[in-house]
């Protein structure tokens, strides 16, 4: 029962660093569509 909980809170771990990285995902295609795609100026950040 135990080595079932540490790989469940394994998952768990490796998801949430997942998770960090797949934020903003979405804004950054927009900016590269409008960047290259639209030949807009680069955003400000």
């Amino acid at each position: 029962a135990a080595s079932a909980l540490l790989g469940e809170l394994e998952y768990d771990v490796r998801a949430a660093t997942v998770n960090t990285f797949g934020g903003g995902t979405n804004e950054l295609q927009r900016e590269l569509i409008a960047q290259f795609g639209l030949g807009m100026p680069r955003p400000v950040r």
